[in-house]
């Protein structure tokens, strides 16, 4: 499957934008589906977290129409990385009983967001001529 760049753009920007409103003002409906129960310093992370969001979903949604270049691989890259890591904390907090098996949907959503991504930087990086992945052009 080959997805393009601005599709993937879109759907991350929806994701991350009912992720913004999710943690933002009903974070309690996420802690429930993780099976983690709400507090006032949970909340206070999950505001934080919402902005996070946010700002994701607006970069993602300005730069959808992005033609192949450095700053756009550097986005797909970053985007990777983050969901991998968001992915691999998941699961590592269901194994140590922190979270519930409801956290599955947010660790297949996130490792399915990295595979794209990473496909996505891997195929920029070929068409700005960059074979090595330690180079970098600024």
């Amino acid at each position: 499957m080959n997805i393009q760049f601005k599709h993937a753009a879109i759907i991350t920007s929806l994701i991350c934008g009912v992720l913004f409103f999710t943690w933002m003002f009903l974070p309690s409906f996420l802690l429930h589906l993780w099976g983690i129960d709400y507090s006032d310093t949970i909340g206070l992370m999950a505001r934080r977290n919402a902005a996070l969001f946010g700002g994701l979903c607006l970069i993602m949604f300005l730069t959808r129409n992005t033609p192949v270049s450095v700053a756009r691989s550097g986005i797909s890259a970053g985007i990777a990385l983050s969901c991998l890591i968001l992915a691999v904390l998941g699961i590592f907090e269901y194994e140590n009983g922190r979270a519930g098996i409801g956290i599955a949907t947010a660790v297949i959503t996130e490792f399915a967001l990295a595979a794209v991504f990473f496909n996505l930087w891997r195929s920029d990086r070929e068409l700005l001529g960059h074979t090595d992945i330690g180079r970098t052009s600024i």
